[in-house]
């Protein structure tokens, strides 16, 4: 893992150049990781992940309902 203080945000550039996909960096500020640094496509993947979780949970229609309700 790739852990930086928060003060390499001075240098931006450089420690955006180190975030790589699946490698975020972590920035710590006093010693505790505060923030992640991550690539776009792992920001991206993590909404679908999400969105996934919450599609999970509900409510289910079936074909016949969904038929009914589109020609009523």
């Amino acid at each position: 893992m790739n852990e930086q203080p928060i003060s390499a945000l001075a240098d931006y550039a450089k420690l955006l150049a180190t975030v790589k996909p699946n490698h975020p960096v972590i920035l710590a500020e006093n010693g505790q990781s505060q923030y992640a640094l991550v690539s776009i496509k792992d920001f991206a993947a993590a909404q679908l992940l999400q969105e996934l979780r919450v599609a999970e949970q509900g409510p289910f229609y079936d074909l016949d309902t969904v038929m009914k309700e589109l020609t009523d």
